[in-house]
């Protein structure tokens, strides 16, 4: 893996390599501009302001500045629209499409509109499933497994289009036992032990909380008397809405911020209500001193992926403890001397040196932490 060499993946399917597409996107204007800026994101990631009299060129340069761009061809004018090829590394593959984050631009003081469309879906030559050769927590962000360990003729690029799943170590005696304990606890119908633990088995669901009002008035949280509250990360609305149906006790009504219509036995609609956690941005910075001649050239990302790992593996309403959970993800790296932490859920200092912030963060019952890639930083001193 680019910037991991010790990560490898090995292919688990064989494919026969076709011509493949560039993604082609167009962006045009209801009128051409003379004033304002707008700003594209791709990926999570935003460009800088753009103009409204920058070239295609200025465009070009502004995407490929991005992480995980570097080839866009950008030609076209604010007249008859810019055309968007992603080209190079990013071509022969889908794109997600462009999405204006930010628009000023105006003409004689009315707004322009601005329209992002695809105008030819990428196509790959080929796609394969990866597995890694190592078990455990092994992430491979978007665009990072580019080096072939095993050369075959007439492959010469790889990318990876997906992020991946990553993975876990060998459970320990005591995180079997408490899994056993909750696929044990199926076995019930209405308890909230088994609600939640037919919930926890759905396909994508990596978490979930539930909260129960067995008062007969509103408590302060708006949930209504004789109610239940399922607070659940991933998986898909329509199935989780059929599984708390056949879970929930009689009687008793589902509450929450979304909501799906399932047909009962009886051919009677049905309302079946929960909510998403809020995902809380956090914002981390660490400063590594370290032994250079024992610390791997490969560290400052090790430590980044153990930490990213860690952190978006987080229960529902699960505090960030600083000191020692979260500086402990990090304990196998050789060559570490010493850590600062910075940690926020608004954005921190990344400069090394700065004053450290290194307080617990706490999340709420119906929150739930999320680390980003681009929201998390590693300072080798």
């Amino acid at each position: 893996m680019d910037g991991n060499p010790d990560a490898k993946f090995k292919t688990r399917n064989s494919v026969i390599l076709a011509a493949g597409l560039n993604a082609i996107q167009t962006i045009t204007f209801s009128i051409a501009p003379d004033a304002g800026t707008f700003t594209l994101r791709h990926r999570g990631f935003v460009t800088a302001v753009i103009a409204f009299n920058a070239t295609a060129s200025d465009i070009q340069s502004a995407l490929n500045a991005l992480v995980r761009l570097s080839e866009v061809v950008v030609t076209g004018n604010f007249t008859t629209g810019f055309t968007i090829e992603f080209d190079g590394d990013d071509g022969l593959q889908p794109q997600e499409l462009l999405v204006v984050q930010s628009n000023t631009l105006t003409e004689d003081t009315d707004p322009v509109t601005v329209t992002v469309a695809h105008d030819q879906i990428g196509e790959a030559q080929g796609m394969v499933d990866l597995e890694a050769l190592e078990t455990g927590p092994i992430d491979a962000p978007i665009g990072t497994l580019t080096v072939i360990d095993t050369p075959v003729s007439g492959l010469d690029r790889t990318i990876n289009v997906e992020i991946t799943t990553i993975g876990r170590n060998r459970e320990t005696d005591v995180q079997f036992k408490a899994r056993r304990k909750e696929t044990l606890a199926v076995g019930g119908n209405a308890t909230l032990e088994a609600i939640r633990s037919r919930i926890l088995n759905l396909e994508g669901v990596t978490n979930a909380y539930i909260f129960e009002n067995d008062t007969l008035v509103n408590d302060g949280d708006g949930r209504p008397g004789k109610s239940y509250e399922s607070v659940i990360d991933g998986g898909d609305n329509v199935l989780l809405a059929q599984t708390l149906w056949r879970s929930k006790p009689a009687g008793i009504r589902t509450h929450g911020v979304l909501s799906e219509l399932i047909l009962d036995s009886q051919g009677v609609s049905r309302t079946i209500r929960f909510s998403r956690p809020t995902q809380i941005t956090i914002f981390l910075s660490l400063d590594l001193t370290v032994d250079v001649a024992v610390f791997p050239t490969n560290g400052a990302l090790t430590a980044k992926n153990l930490l990213l790992s860690w952190g978006n593996a987080l229960a529902i309403g699960q505090d960030i403890i600083v000191y020692p959970l979260l500086v402990a993800q990090i304990a196998s790296i050789p060559g570490i001397l010493d850590v600062r932490v910075r940690i926020d859920k608004n954005p921190v200092s990344n400069t090394p040196g700065d004053p450290a912030l290194d307080d617990n963060v706490g999340i709420l019952p119906f929150e739930v932490a999320s680390f980003a890639e681009t929201n998390t930083v590693v300072n080798v001193l």
